[in-house]
């Protein structure tokens, strides 16, 4: 699966990473990418968290426990800071 990370997980993990995996949840890959304290707070997506699969928010489908698999795209997107 194509997963593909904006702003500052950018920065941290780069654009994009290739993951070979059958099923999997949206929190397990969370955890496999190694990005949960940028974007978890106690098991729960920090507020302006976005994540994407194949284009669809999570918050629509089954949220943490979404099922990805191989043929999906996943895109990260942290909370925004500014002011």
């Amino acid at each position: 699966m194509l997963v593909r990370f904006y702003s500052t997980l950018r920065e941290k993990k780069g654009k994009s990473v290739e993951i070979n995996t059958e099923y999997i949840n949206i929190k397990s890959l969370i955890d496999l990418l190694g990005i949960s304290n940028y974007i978890l707070d106690n098991n729960n997506l920090l507020a302006g968290t976005m994540i994407l699969v194949n284009g669809k928010n999570i918050s629509h489908l089954n949220g943490l426990d979404t099922i990805v698999q191989n043929s999906d795209s996943i895109d990260f997107f942290p909370p925004a800071a500014g002011g």
